[in-house]
């Protein structure tokens, strides 16, 4: 499959805002590689320590990539989208943290 555009890793910011400009316009049926960045934005790797996650600063966690203008879309519409393919970063963590949630 043919791929029309990427979204980098580097393109990402913090919480859902509306008012945020899209980093990418694209026509129905044109797809898009989107790489992301863990859920600690980047704080936690595979060689973290416990002081790693002590020092974790919420105000960097849960980064959301995007957004994407769908041409032709309007307020009210549903807009499909379908995973082609999906490349695990080949480690991953998970934390129960007291106080934290959605």
């Amino acid at each position: 499959m043919t791929c029309h555009h990427t979204i980098h890793k580097h393109d990402h910011h913090l919480g859902w805002n509306n008012a945020i400009e899209p980093v990418l316009s694209l026509a129905p049926g044109e797809t898009i590689a989107i790489e992301t960045i863990d859920a600690s934005g980047g704080q936690l790797h595979p060689k973290a320590q416990l002081n790693d996650l002590t020092a974790l600063d919420f105000d960097r966690v849960n980064p959301v990539t995007g957004p994407v203008y769908v041409e032709g879309a309007e307020p009210g519409d549903a807009v499909a989208v379908m995973f082609c393919a999906f490349h695990p970063l080949g480690w991953g963590w998970t934390a129960n943290i007291p106080g934290f949630g959605l």
